[in-house]
This record gives structure tokens, sequence and C-alpha cells, in this order.
């Protein structure tokens, strides 16, 4: 995650690019960033100074105010036995409880939700904390590495703390599960241009204050690239689904010295020659990536480099039975 002025938003999908060969369709963007780590050269001091500037003087008539919600999802389970389904409803009351914590910090009275400007800002939004719980009724939480402590999460997690001392708890599901972990954020809708919401689709939210965000219009793809089948892929016939990450600058260029493979630390990278058609397969993608062009995001008004994911799906030549193929398949949402 990038260093500097953050605030997570979220994107539809970009516009589905298709041309003869690989499918290529865009997911989530993820967060913005005033200061992304290794911007492109072209991408000044001067110019990510003005940038910073921006998003710290957005005027008034960009600002929406919006319902801010304590929100959890991404539930992993760190046994083998993966069934989490029945800790929902404990996951549930758990957040009821924390969101209760948050009004009652921020001087709720009543019913009324409280206005959150006072202690934070919409750049302390979506820093989520992690919450690990354990079989013998131990529960814990710490801001996420890759986001740092901010107001949001400081809030979170004193909120989270009184609600344990509170007497909230959890219920352990019917499972052999040894532990497991969830994500708690504070979370806006996102907020259009024309002053349009998008409603969050969380599996749990419940409402905590009310806060002032910006206007927000997405990355779009401009001009893209089609990456070519790698010739030793191609001749085993071998297919494959990959993510890449990366920073889109606010000039419109992905940042070669961001992109990256996503692949989650909990399964064990490909090996051999599958290991090898990944690589090829990531290197492609790469290549091609370089060269694509983007409207890049603009957030109140002023641009920001953007940290985007990019799917890429190689599928086999129409002529190619697709049952004779090697399947190099990786899927980091499943």
């Amino acid at each position: 995650m990038a260093h500097g002025t953050v605030a997570v938003i979220r994107m539809p999908r970009l516009a589905s690019v298709t041309r003869h060969g690989p499918l290529l369709s865009c997911v989530l963007v993820l967060a913005l960033s005033a200061q992304p780590h290794g911007l492109r050269a072209q991408t000044s001091s001067t110019s990510a100074a003005a940038t910073t500037s921006c998003l710290m003087s957005i005027p008034a008539d960009s600002m929406v105010p919006v319902l801010v919600y304590v929100a959890a999802d991404s539930m992993v389970a760190v046994a083998p036995d993966h069934r989490t389904s029945g800790a929902m409803a404990n996951v549930s009351v758990l957040v009821q409880a924390v969101a209760e914590q948050v009004r009652g910090m921020l001087g709720a009275r009543g019913d009324t939700l409280p206005a959150g400007s006072s202690a934070l800002d919409w750049q302390s939004l979506d820093r989520p904390i992690t919450v690990t719980a354990w079989r013998d009724g131990r529960m814990m939480s710490r801001p996420q590495q890759d986001t740092g402590d901010t107001k949001g999460s400081a809030l979170l997690s004193r909120a989270f703390a009184a609600a344990l001392a509170a007497g909230a708890g959890f219920v352990w599901p019917d499972s052999t599960l040894d532990s497991l972990k969830f994500n708690l954020s504070l979370m806006a809708p996102v907020v259009r241009r024309s002053h349009q919401l998008e409603p969050l689709l969380k599996p749990i939210q419940i409402p905590a204050l009310t806060l002032a965000v910006p206007w927000e219009e997405p990355v779009l793809v401009r001009t893209t690239v089609q990456p070519k089948y790698p010739w030793s892929t191609e001749s085993a016939r071998a297919t494959a689904k990959i993510f890449l990450q990366f920073v889109v600058d606010t000039l419109g260029h992905a940042d070669p010295s961001s992109i990256h493979d996503i692949w989650y630390s909990s399964k064990p990278r490909l090996t051999g020659r599958l290991g090898e058609f990944y690589t090829e397969f990531v290197n492609a993608a790469r290549t091609a990536l370089v060269r694509w062009t983007f409207f890049p995001a603009r957030v109140g008004g002023c641009l920001a480099a953007t940290v985007v994911e990019q799917e890429f799906i190689y599928k086999e030549p129409a002529s190619v039975a697709p049952a004779s193929g090697i399947i190099v398949h990786f899927d980091p949402r499943k």
C-alpha cells in the first residue's frame, strides 16, 4: 500500500475490453493515494505536491454528507476447516456493539447519528482493522499491515475494546475451527459527480455516524494493447486467469515499478512447469499493460493516483479442444 494521504475508494468494474485473443476485464479499484509509491518519472514531486494540496482543499460544493457504517467482511478461517457461515450471526452482533460504541464516543444523543467531522475526515475511512477470534473466547484487533493506523482505524480499535469491556462476546460456531479472522471498517457509499450515491453492499453494515465525503470519478481504460499469448504456453494449450495490481498515475499511465501479481500468502506458489507457465502469463500481461492508457481518477475535482486491479484471462484458441489443455488457474477471490 502506498504511503501518504490515503483514502479507500470502491469503484465499479471498468468496461470489459475484448479483442482477438484473451479476454480482459477490470475489477475493483482498491485505494487512492496522493503520493503513491513509485510514481512514473513523468510525475514530478511538484505535481505530486499539487495533487496533495488539491485533495486537502476540496471545495464545499464537492462534498456530500452521507451515512458512514461500521462494516464487516472478508471472513477467513485460520484452521483447515473453512466453514465460517455459522459465525456471521455472531459477527453481526459484535458489529452492532462496535457501532454503538462509536456513536457514544462521538457524542450521540438518542437515536440521532452523530457528526463525525470533529474526530474524522473522509481520508480516515476504509482503513480496516483485522479482528481475530479464538475458540477459547479470546478476541483481539490490529490495524491491517498494509494500511497502518489512522484516525478511523484508531477509533474502531477503541470502540472494539470498549465493546468487549461492555460484555460483547463471540459464540463459537458449530465447527472444528480453532480461530477465524474478519475485517471491520468505517465505510461510506461512493458519491458520483452527479451526487448520486452507490450504496454499500457489505454482508454486515451498521450506521454509525454522518460525514461529508467528496464525489469520485473512477479510473477508466482509454486504450489497450492485447497481451501476446506466450508461445510455450500456447503450444502446451495452457489457460490461466491472473490478477495484476498497479498504480494508475495522474497522467493516465500504469507505473511499471508498481505492477505485481496478486497471490494470497495462504496459497502455495505454483512450481515446476506450471509455475513457469504462470510467470510467462504474468510477464506477457505486464508487457502489454505498460502500453495501456487510462483516464485517471478524480476525487472532488482533483486528479488522484490510484491503485487498481486488472484481471487477465488467457483462453485457448477456438480451434483447440478445451479438454486438451493444461490449466494454470488462480483466482485470489476463491
